[in-house]
C-alpha cells in the first residue's frame, strides 16, 4: 500500500548482533553478510552465512585477524568479492604506529584457506578511507585516501610488482581527503565523495582479464 508516497510497512526489526558500526553483504550470496564489530577498544571482523534464514537464528562467527594487526586497529572498510563470497579486502583505518603496526593497512582475506595476504606494499604513510572491487576486472581494486587521492591496482600488478604494486588513478582530480568510491556499472565509472571538494567521476580502469 502506497499513502501519501510513503510505504506502509507492517514488518519488524530483528535484532542481530550488539556493536556493528557498518555492515557488508557479499554481491553473489547474500546469505553471507562481514561487520566489523567493537567491544571497548578492540575491534574484530565478523561473518555469517545464513543471514536470510527465516527458520534459525542468524549465526555469527568471528574471523582472526592476521596476528600482526593490533586488535585496537579499526576495520574501517571491506570490499567482498563479486564471484567468491569467502575472498574480501579489508582496511584499517590510521597511519604507522611503530614498532606494532607499519605497512598493514590493506589486507585480502582467502575463508577457503584461512589465510590473510599484506597488499600495502609500495604505499607511503597515508589513510585509507575506501576500498572497492571493480567486478569483472582482474582482480582491479580501487583505494580512497586522506590526502593523496586515489589508487588502483590488479592481479597483474600484484604478481609482475609485488613490492609496489599501486598505481595513483588521479588524473584531473583535486587534492583532496577521498571519504568514500563507488562503483556505477551503468556508466562503466568510479565516483570519489571528497570531504570540501565535491564529488568526483571517472571511467573505470577496466584492464583485460587475463594474463
Amino acid at each position: 500500500n502506497i499513502s501519501h508516497g510513503f510505504v506502509n510497512y507492517n514488518g519488524s526489526w530483528s535484532y542481530l548482533k550488539q556493536s556493528m558500526p557498518s555492515i557488508f553483504t557479499a554481491p553473489s550470496n547474500q546469505n553471507y553478510l562481514y561487520a566489523n564489530v567493537t567491544n571497548s577498544n578492540s575491534y574484530k571482523l565478523v561473518r555469517t552465512k545464513n543471514a536470510n534464514d527465516n527458520i534459525n537464528p542468524v549465526s555469527w562467527v568471528d574471523i582472526p585477524q592476521h596476528p600482526a594487526v593490533p586488535f585496537e586497529k579499526e576495520i574501517i572498510d571491506i570490499a567482498v568479492d563479486d564471484l567468491d563470497p569467502e575472498i574480501l579486502w579489508i582496511v584499517y583505518a590510521g597511519f604507522n604506529d611503530a614498532p606494532n603496526f607499519v605497512d598493514q593497512k590493506i589486507w585480502k582475506y582467502d575463508g577457503h584457506t584461512q589465510t590473510w595476504t599484506n597488499l600495502t606494499s609500495g604505499l607511503a604513510d597515508i589513510s585509507i578511507k575506501s576500498i572497492v572491487k571493480e567486478k569483472g576486472s582482474d582482480g582491479g581494486l580501487y583505494i580512497g585516501t586522506d590526502a593523496t587521492g586515489v589508487y588502483y591496482t590488479n592481479n597483474k600488478f600484484i604478481a609482475s610488482s609485488p613490492t609496489n604494486p599501486w598505481q595513483q588513478f588521479n588524473t584531473g582530480l583535486p587534492n583532496a581527503d577521498i571519504s568514500q568510491l563507488e562503483i556505477n556499472y551503468k556508466s562503466n565509472t568510479i565516483r570519489a565523495a571528497t570531504f570540501g571538494r565535491g564529488l568526483w567521476v571517472s571511467p573505470l580502469a577496466c584492464p583485460e582479464v587475463g594474463p
